[in-house]
């Protein structure tokens, strides 16, 4: 009995320091965790606008002048008709009532004729640039996101005549016959001024990967088929150049 008395009292002293809020002590021992967390940007950003005229020369040789310059004024043939611009294709900044409107593009296509396997064109200097076989308007988009990104177009509106909407193409083979967007990397570009002698690698006609402070032009391509059906047409559209994070890309 004096055992038992013993051990109840033992409890009761252990129920009572409970209630008091004192505990057996341990060694103890922690880690203190200070952390920060950032997120990161998926930003594309137009810097440069650009596209190709043909001038018409009277009594130059040749009579014909094809340049991505917009600066570019042919010089006069004397005792002949001022030079003055046939056809082109350019990209400018979008204008908006109060101003100019960040990373918006307005394209004019205008007068188009089929280029029938390329024509010759010079860049600011008068420096060949090689054959074009497509009426291109286009523009500069810089990377300035730090989460790489695909980047590709998409059509939201297209209208105009039957024919010319025929030559729509998303993603078109290598044929240079049609309408199509594409992108082209540009290697060693300054920022500003003439991208086409940048212009490096394949037209790349789907999407293009970009990673911070990488530069692509975007190419708006036109090609006429060499044929009377073409003549006299109307089209309009609207575009978008979309950036989604790489890993989520379909």
């Amino acid at each position: 009995m004096k055992i038992k008395k013993i051990g109840f009292l033992a409890l009761a002293v252990v129920l009572v320091f409970a209630t008091l809020g004192i505990g057996y002590s341990a060694w103890t021992d922690q880690v203190v965790i200070n952390g920060s967390v950032h997120t990161g940007t998926v930003d594309l950003q137009v810097v440069e606008y650009s596209g190709m005229w043909f001038w018409k020369v009277p009594g130059g040789v040749p009579e014909y002048y094809f340049t991505t310059d917009p600066n570019y004024v042919p010089t006069p043939v004397p005792d002949n008709p001022a030079p003055f611009i046939v056809a082109y294709a350019a990209s400018s900044q979008t204008t908006g009532p109060s101003g100019p409107v960040d990373d918006a593009v307005d394209m004019t296509f205008d007068n188009l004729f089929p280029l029938d396997g390329g024509v010759p064109i010079h860049g600011p200097g008068g420096g060949l640039l090689g054959s074009q076989i497509a009426w291109r308007a286009n523009f500069v988009i810089h990377y300035n996101g730090t989460v790489p990104a695909m980047v590709s177009a998409d059509f939201t509106n297209v209208t105009g005549d039957a024919a010319l909407l025929g030559l729509w193409q998303p993603f078109p083979a290598q044929t240079y016959t049609g309408i199509w967007v594409c992108f082209q990397r540009l290697v060693g570009y300054p920022g500003s001024g003439d991208p086409w002698p940048y212009a490096t690698g394949p037209l790349i006609t789907n999407a293009v990967q970009m990673h911070y402070c990488e530069y692509v032009l975007c190419w708006m391509c036109v090609e006429i088929p060499q044929d009377n059906a073409y003549q006299g047409l109307s089209g309009s559209f609207t575009a978008e150049i979309n950036a989604i994070q790489w890993n989520e890309a379909p």
